[in-house]
């Protein structure tokens, strides 16, 4: 099916009368009922217009003539609400929006975050405080721990521990507010690859009951310098442009919080780089971002950082206080026989060496350590060169993990 058809589809459901809140969710451009699991997230972008058409008229039982129709009248900001329903099917429609628990300065404030699945501890007690209009990068191997948070953050996954809030509202009890305000960008771009940017952009903000539908996808077409690619098929797209897409599937429907996990993972430097000045500019305008990365460059680029390994959260500030909270003495180690010299040093449990360029950074607890291990080296000092350097946030993070273990599993 085309994109044209599949925009008809799409305008004959009259999807732009449908609620996220009215017990759907919305996923990568998909909508699933309440009592029904999403497939995975490797699957959204592959599906058909038809398919989707056929899984909204078989949720809803929709008919040739039938039109699902829920008011917009009286619910806050972009909710709709059922005001003729009884109380019990109203709370079972809508999400609770009773008052906002105090969070002071913090767009994040959650303790204790656990989550398990089977016997397998995935999280364990993690704490997350992210300052209002901060861009607080979230750190760590693959494995540790990162996409379960965010998940459990925006409620799309439910923690088996903790408490707290995310934009003033309860995460675990009021998870449908907290989502209605969050952009979340996953790994697997969610969009499909038959629709248009345009058309792409307007079935999200039809979910989402956008008012004044048009005006807001054109704004952030334009924000997003995606206006001039508007028509052009999603699947059609360079990889940054993609990206860009994504982004823009996040921000359309205004959010207050991006959670954004590991986006620039595949791009291009200078696509990762305007992807970054976008970031800081959304947060000059007041968003909160927590963004994942594996990229010390994109590190060093957020005004504070979360390091999590093994489940547990090994280190939280701003880059130079992480750095100055471990005093590393760090040498760097290079001449001719450099890499003959790691190698041997290797075995010392004292030292920690590592790969940079053409030479190698080792940490040692104290000079004396490492003077006495390159002496028994017998290697002449002519051909090697040690000098003391300024430890690196990546320096910082690997003398983490060599410290602790996973003991999750």
């Amino acid at each position: 099916m085309n994109a044209k058809n599949i925009a008809a589809q799409i305008r004959r459901l009259n999807l732009d009368k449908i609620s996220p809140w009215q017990n759907l969710n919305a996923r990568g451009g998909k909508i699933y009922g309440a009592d029904k699991a999403p497939p995975s997230a490797g699957k959204i972008s592959n599906l058909s217009g038809l398919n989707l058409a056929n899984e909204i008229k078989a949720k809803f039982s929709l008919h040739k003539n039938s039109r699902v129709n829920f008011s917009s009248a009286n619910l806050p900001s972009n909710l709709t609400n059922a005001s003729n329903l009884t109380a019990n099917q109203s709370s079972n429609l809508t999400p609770n929006l009773s008052p906002k628990s105090q969070s002071g300065d913090y767009a994040l404030d959650v303790r204790g975050l656990t989550k398990k699945f089977g016997k397998k501890i995935i999280t364990d007690g993690v704490d997350i405080r992210v300052k209002k209009g901060s861009v607080c990068g979230f750190l760590g191997p693959n494995g540790s721990g990162k996409t379960t948070t965010i998940r459990m953050l925006c409620g799309l996954l439910k923690p088996d521990g903790g408490s707290g809030s995310c934009l003033g509202y309860d995460f675990r009890s009021q998870s449908e507010a907290v989502r209605l305000k969050t952009g979340y960008m996953t790994q697997k771009f969610g969009w499909y690859d038959d629709l248009s940017v345009r058309e792409n952009l307007e079935f999200i903000a039809r979910l989402f009951a956008v008012k004044n539908l048009k005006a807001a996808v054109s704004q952030i077409l334009d924000r997003l310098d995606l206006a001039p690619r508007q028509n052009h098929l999603a699947g059609s797209l360079s990889g940054g442009w993609k990206q860009r897409l994504a982004l823009a599937m996040c921000l359309v429907h205004g959010p207050e919080l991006l959670l954004l996990d590991e986006p620039t993972a595949g791009v291009d430097p200078k696509a990762r780089r305007e992807f970054w000045d976008i970031i800081h500019e959304l947060a000059q305008d007041g968003i909160t971002v927590l963004v994942s990365t594996h990229y010390m460059d994109e590190a060093e680029r957020c005004h504070e950082l979360i390091y999590i390994a093994y489940g547990k959260i090994l280190a939280h500030g701003t880059q130079a206080d992480i750095i100055a909270s471990y005093d590393l003495n760090v040498w760097q180690l290079s001449g001719d026989r450099a890499g003959e010299a790691a190698s041997l040093l290797a075995s010392n449990a004292a030292l920690s060496i590592s790969a940079f360029g053409n030479g190698y950074h080792v940490t040692a607890k104290n000079e004396a350590a490492l003077q006495d291990a390159v002496r028994g080296l017998a290697i002449p000092r002519g051909e090697l060169s040690l000098i003391l350097i300024k430890a690196s946030l990546e320096d910082v993070f690997i003398h983490l993990l060599e410290l602790h273990k996973d003991e999750r599993f």
